[in-house]
């Protein structure tokens, strides 16, 4: 297993702020919408039999919606680390959006590590 870390750079928006740079993981902070967004390219040298996960290790927040290219792959609360299989949905340039959201002004934040896994036939 090959592990790709997203960890910079980030966009956060907070609230309907303007845009400001972040490295995952980011402590979380007081609001009712924080909005991650970043772009990474896909990895290369792949064959047929390579997975590719998407994992988010944690946040903070009631809920979490993650969208992958425009397409959203996941909402609500589900445990933790949150693993997604997005082999299929990746393009060239991929861009991924986590929108956290609380309903009172809660803190809110990717307080976990953001990455791809790779697994490949190997991995066995």
């Amino acid at each position: 297993m090959h592990r790709i870390r997203l960890r910079r750079p980030w966009d956060l928006v907070i609230d309907e702020n303007e845009p400001t740079r972040v490295d995952v993981p980011d402590p979380p902070r007081e609001a009712l919408r924080a909005v991650y967004r970043r772009s990474f390219n896909t990895p290369t040298s792949l064959d047929d039999t390579t997975q590719i996960m998407l994992v988010v290790e944690s946040w903070s927040g009631d809920e979490a919606t993650i969208t992958l290219n425009s397409e959203q792959l996941e909402t609500g609360d589900r445990g933790f680390p949150l693993r997604l299989e997005v082999r299929d949905r990746l393009v060239g340039i991929n861009r991924i959006e986590i929108t956290l959201t609380s309903s009172h002004g809660s803190l809110l934040g990717l307080d976990g590590a953001v990455s791809l896994e790779i697994h490949d036939s190997s991995d066995a």
